[in-house]
């Protein structure tokens, strides 16, 4: 469970002399943070999910904050997208970890699925 404070989650933030703020702050899975009991500033936000479906709203949501890592997971794996805009985001995705595309052209690309919000 994320929020468990033995989680790998938490042993990470322990691991880079961070703290694990169990809870959702701004509906984030999960942060660390340089403060104790404090989840402001972000140093990480971590984002997951285990359906197509939401991986875009995932992802929506941790380019909405500001914050050094971003780390979005998901057990995705091959499932087909179930639909246009999360088979879009795939792609995008694709592209940008296989290094096709730099980090800046992924954004200038990812602005069309920032209209809905």
């Amino acid at each position: 469970m994320l929020w468990d404070s033995r989680s790998v989650l938490a042993r990470t933030a322990e691991a880079l002399s961070l703290y694990y703020y169990p809870g959702e702050p701004l509906r984030i899975d999960a942060v660390f943070s340089a403060k104790k009991r404090q989840w402001f500033p972000m140093s990480v936000a971590i984002e997951h999910e285990n359906q197509p479906s939401g991986l875009a709203s995932e992802i929506r949501k941790l380019l909405s904050v500001r914050v050094p890592l971003k780390v979005c997971t998901d057990e995705c794996r091959g499932t087909k997208p179930v639909n246009n805009e999360n088979a879009a985001w795939e792609v995008l995705m694709r592209s940008y970890a296989a290094g096709e595309i730099t980090g800046r052209q992924m954004m200038r690309r990812a602005r069309p699925f920032f209209k809905s919000l």
